[in-house]
């Protein structure tokens, strides 16, 4: 009939046989999309959203061209950092930044020897240290090692400004964050540091020796730790081997080495550990 529109009905089959390609195609698609989002996904789980970068002002003990070319590389590469002032001051001022590692998925710490880290952060309530926790060391590591290790390529690149986040120092002057802190994987807490120490820096609580006053520490002395049976006193900012937190030698012969960077006299020239016998014994005379 002119006019009229035609229609066909379509068995439920068919109508199924016509559908099913394109539910096909569609799933398909789908898929892939979901791999290449979740690959995507994977990588950024894998990228740390927090990269922590030591500047050591107080003491300067990690190579200024190393930090440098580190720097400017991650800045180029567009990588998010935070450089602190001093990685020790936060520890003993227990700065909250430092918090904030517990909390990112894969955090690196770009600093000294990684031992002497290790303790640092102890100290500041973060144990255990987390599974993702990297501990990368500028002190001793090339700067071409630390980037391998980071993933990125060396500078220059086209800069990103924005990437590099400075903190500046809470530490209050003239104080420089010079103390021990305690490899508890070593100290078998035979409490001779606490009984050597004239300044106060060491107390027991709870039958384990605690660091509670490291502002009392004398700048440059590393006497309790030369003393230390088991090597289990590191000074960060040492320039002493293991006490700088570097490894222990399994040779004693070669367990400790003097460095540049701190002083083994007394000022008049004798033995500090003399000296700081003496001092003690005035303290006590006087207490």
């Amino acid at each position: 009939m002119a006019g009229e529109r035609l229609t066909y009905p379509v068995a439920s089959h068919d109508a199924a046989h016509f559908r099913a390609p394109r539910l096909l195609l569609s799933t398909s698609c789908f898929l892939c999309y979901a791999y290449v989002r979740l690959e995507h996904w994977g990588e950024a789980l894998n990228e740390s959203k927090l990269i922590l970068v030591c500047n050591c002002v107080h003491r300067n003990v990690i190579p200024a061209a190393v930090k440098q070319h580190v720097l400017d590389s991650l800045k180029a590469a567009g990588r998010p950092v935070t450089v602190v002032a001093d990685l020790c001051g936060m520890a003993a001022s227990k700065d909250p930044i430092l918090t904030t590692l517990t909390a990112d998925r894969n955090p690196i710490v770009l600093a000294c020897h990684p031992r002497a880290v290790k303790w640092l952060l102890h100290a500041v309530g973060i144990d255990p240290l987390p599974a993702s926790l990297r501990l990368l060391n500028l002190r001793t590591e090339p700067a071409e090692t630390i980037l391998a290790q980071l993933g990125i390529p060396p500078s220059p690149l086209t800069p990103h400004p924005s990437t590099i986040n400075h903190q500046p120092s809470t530490i209050p002057s003239p104080w420089i964050p010079w103390f021990p802190v305690i490899d508890y994987d070593r100290c078998v807490q035979c409490r001779q540091c606490v009984s050597f120490c004239p300044f106060g820096v060491y107390t027991v609580q709870e039958e384990r020796i605690i660091v509670t006053a490291p502002q009392n520490c004398k700048d440059n002395c590393p006497a309790c730790a030369r003393m230390c049976p088991q090597q289990a006193i590191i000074f960060p900012k040492a320039g002493e081997v293991p006490i700088d937190g570097s490894e222990v030698s399994a040779d004693p012969l070669h367990a400790a080495r003097p460095g540049n960077t701190t002083r083994d006299q007394a000022p008049d020239g004798g033995d500090i550990h003399a000296v700081l016998a003496k001092r003690k014994l005035k303290l006590k005379a006087r207490s």
